[in-house]
């Protein structure tokens, strides 16, 4: 997310610019939070992170290295499966 745009703007920026693709039907599903007592940023203060959840409908692809299958099945089957 970028600081100071709205989370569905800044999510449809962030999937043109990383994935090529134009966001359609946006829809929340919902946010959880998750805390670590762990400090992976090595500041000595765990890590806080929240999550928010979205679907929506993507159109196009730039293709080449990085880029989503037609269906987006590698990022879903990963989300999805443990």
């Amino acid at each position: 997310m970028k600081r100071g745009i709205p989370t569905e703007e800044s999510l449809k920026m962030k999937a043109k610019e990383e994935c090529g693709l134009e966001l359609k039907d946006l829809q929340y599903l919902g946010c959880g939070r998750v805390y670590w007592n762990s400090d992976p940023f090595g500041h000595g203060k765990g890590a806080d992170t929240p999550t928010f959840v979205y679907f929506a409908k993507g159109e196009g692809d730039k293709g080449g290295e990085g880029s989503c299958d037609p269906y987006g099945s590698r990022i879903l089957d990963r989300a999805i499966s443990p």
